[in-house]
């Protein structure tokens, strides 16, 4: 997973993020594949 999230009221069906507070950031390896050095944080909501 590349992002923990904060909901806000009750956990529905439906959820979407509605603000990022800070952003994915991965880094490209010398093979190619991407590691993550700094996870999503995010807020939910319902719709």
């Amino acid at each position: 997973m590349d992002c923990d999230a904060n909901i806000v009221g009750e956990m529905k069906p439906g959820m979407i993020i509605s603000d990022t507070l800070k952003p994915v950031v991965y880094e490209k390896n010398e093979d190619g594949s991407l590691k993550i050095i700094q996870k999503a944080v995010v807020i939910v909501s319902s719709k």
